[in-house]
Protein backbone atom coordinates (compact mmCIF):
# COMPACT_ATOMS: atom_id res chain seq x y z
CA UNK A 1 0.00 0.00 0.00
CA UNK A 2 2.94 2.59 1.12
CA UNK A 3 4.76 1.92 -2.69
CA UNK A 4 1.22 2.24 -4.17
CA UNK A 5 0.72 5.78 -2.37
CA UNK A 6 4.38 7.12 -3.32
CA UNK A 7 3.72 5.96 -6.75
CA UNK A 8 0.42 8.14 -6.75
CA UNK A 9 2.32 10.74 -5.26
CA UNK A 10 4.86 10.85 -8.25
CA UNK A 11 2.03 10.96 -10.79
CA UNK A 12 -0.61 13.11 -9.84
CA UNK A 13 -2.76 12.73 -13.29
CA UNK A 14 -3.16 8.65 -12.18
CA UNK A 15 -4.50 9.53 -8.94
CA UNK A 16 -6.53 11.82 -10.03
CA UNK A 17 -8.30 9.54 -12.47
CA UNK A 18 -8.65 6.74 -9.64
CA UNK A 19 -9.81 9.64 -7.78
CA UNK A 20 -12.50 10.35 -10.85
CA UNK A 21 -13.37 6.18 -11.12
CA UNK A 22 -13.76 5.93 -7.20
CA UNK A 23 -16.25 8.74 -7.14
CA UNK A 24 -18.42 7.61 -10.47
CA UNK A 25 -18.72 4.28 -8.77
CA UNK A 26 -19.97 6.13 -5.63
CA UNK A 27 -22.35 8.03 -7.29
CA UNK A 28 -23.25 5.32 -9.25
CA UNK A 29 -24.65 3.35 -5.83
CA UNK A 30 -26.54 6.15 -5.28
CA UNK A 31 -30.69 5.59 -5.26
CA UNK A 32 -32.65 8.67 -7.27
CA UNK A 33 -34.35 9.66 -4.25
CA UNK A 34 -30.82 10.68 -3.22
CA UNK A 35 -29.71 12.25 -6.33
CA UNK A 36 -32.81 14.42 -6.67
CA UNK A 37 -32.48 15.69 -2.96
CA UNK A 38 -28.62 16.10 -3.40
CA UNK A 39 -29.81 18.50 -6.75
CA UNK A 40 -32.31 20.15 -4.83
CA UNK A 41 -30.31 21.01 -1.57
CA UNK A 42 -27.79 22.51 -4.49
CA UNK A 43 -29.99 24.34 -6.19
CA UNK A 44 -30.90 25.70 -3.13
CA UNK A 45 -27.62 26.94 -2.04
CA UNK A 46 -25.85 27.93 -5.30
CA UNK A 47 -29.00 29.82 -6.26
CA UNK A 48 -28.66 31.87 -3.29
CA UNK A 49 -24.59 32.39 -3.14
CA UNK A 50 -24.92 33.30 -7.35
CA UNK A 51 -26.85 36.46 -6.59
CA UNK A 52 -24.33 39.14 -6.42
CA UNK A 53 -22.67 37.84 -9.58
CA UNK A 54 -23.64 38.99 -13.18
CA UNK A 55 -22.33 35.70 -15.29
CA UNK A 56 -22.18 32.56 -13.85
CA UNK A 57 -19.78 30.27 -15.93
CA UNK A 58 -21.33 26.90 -14.98
CA UNK A 59 -21.12 23.34 -17.00
CA UNK A 60 -23.67 21.02 -18.74
CA UNK A 61 -23.98 18.25 -16.05
CA UNK A 62 -23.73 14.46 -17.26
CA UNK A 63 -26.01 11.69 -15.75
CA UNK A 64 -23.17 10.75 -13.82
CA UNK A 65 -23.10 13.90 -12.09
CA UNK A 66 -24.82 16.09 -9.92
CA UNK A 67 -27.82 17.44 -12.06
CA UNK A 68 -28.03 21.26 -12.36
CA UNK A 69 -30.37 21.59 -15.07
CA UNK A 70 -33.01 23.28 -13.02
CA UNK A 71 -29.95 26.31 -11.99
CA UNK A 72 -28.51 26.39 -15.68
CA UNK A 73 -32.28 27.24 -16.72
CA UNK A 74 -32.82 29.70 -14.31
CA UNK A 75 -29.35 31.43 -14.93
CA UNK A 76 -30.26 31.28 -18.87
CA UNK A 77 -34.12 33.11 -17.99
CA UNK A 78 -31.80 35.65 -15.67
CA UNK A 79 -29.14 36.22 -19.13
CA UNK A 80 -26.47 35.23 -16.61
CA UNK A 81 -25.35 31.60 -17.89
CA UNK A 82 -22.30 30.94 -19.98
CA UNK A 83 -21.63 27.53 -20.95
CA UNK A 84 -18.16 26.57 -22.08
CA UNK A 85 -17.98 25.70 -26.21
CA UNK A 86 -14.93 23.74 -27.93
CA UNK A 87 -13.36 25.93 -30.40
CA UNK A 88 -10.61 25.47 -32.71
CA UNK A 89 -8.38 27.25 -30.65
CA UNK A 90 -9.62 25.62 -27.49
CA UNK A 91 -12.42 26.79 -24.62
CA UNK A 92 -14.31 29.71 -24.94
CA UNK A 93 -17.54 30.77 -22.65
CA UNK A 94 -20.79 31.55 -24.43
CA UNK A 95 -23.42 33.39 -23.30
CA UNK A 96 -26.61 31.28 -23.46
CA UNK A 97 -30.06 33.26 -23.93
Amino acid sequence: MKKEGLKLMKNPSCAKQLIREELLKIRGKLSDSRKDQAAQNAYLQLSKKLIPYKNILSFYSMKSELNIHLLNQDLANEHRLLLPKIEETGLSAHKIT
